[in-house]
């Protein structure tokens, strides 16, 4: 809801204090999550609605966009659901795969992009 509102609206909106504090902790049920694959000698490649696994469980898809980089790497973008929260300790502390094709492989996941994070590249 963050994107659709602003939080210094005068008189404030019913939610206001529940929607900083999630904000705040980056909590929430569904996530969009960055994922990354890479291997050598060959990354196959994502298409689109791979499943997304943690620990053997299915938690989510692979939903848009694929890049082939240089490095060795794909990346996507997906949706990622956990009946507790979705947080950046739950993300980087799991064992996580994709199956493509009926082969799973390991991939890494987290919250932003994974190239220039920090938006330097963009600031210099």
């Amino acid at each position: 809801m963050g994107f659709a509102v602003s939080l210094d609206t005068s008189g404030g909106f019913l939610g206001r204090d529940a929607l900083i504090k999630q904000k705040a902790e980056g909590i929430t049920k569904r996530g969009l999550v960055q994922i990354k694959l890479s291997g050598r000698p060959v990354v196959p490649m994502l298409y689109h609605n791979e499943p997304l696994i943690r620990y053997g469980n299915l938690v989510g898809f692979h939903r848009v966009w694929c890049l082939r980089s240089p490095s060795w790497c794909v990346s996507r973008l997906g949706y990622v659901n956990n009946a507790e929260w979705v947080t950046k300790e739950w993300l980087a502390t799991g064992r996580w795969e994709a199956e493509i094709v009926m082969k799973r492989y390991a991939v890494k996941v987290q919250f932003g992009p994974w190239y220039d994070p920090e938006n330097l590249r963009v600031r210099n």
